[in-house]
């Protein structure tokens, strides 16, 4: 699956020119970072993924196979 989503995110920068689609952004994540002062120290909790749609197809693409293989 991370091998696919790598290379779907390299195909979809390869492809934009052609393809703008694949070249939109998805972001998921928590923005702004959720911070906890308890006074003695300060943690500050943040995610942030940005993908691609090339990177999406292609972790799909991905998971079909390793089932198609496996199965």
């Amino acid at each position: 699956m991370l091998l696919g989503a790598l290379g779907g995110f390299v195909g979809g920068q390869a492809l934009v020119s052609t393809l703008p689609f694949l070249g939109q952004l998805v972001t998921l994540g928590v923005s702004p970072p959720f911070q906890l002062d308890v006074g003695v120290a300060q943690l500050t909790f943040g995610f942030t993924l940005e993908l691609n749609f090339g990177a999406i197809l292609g972790a799909l693409l991905g998971v079909i196979l390793y089932y198609f293989l496996e199965g």
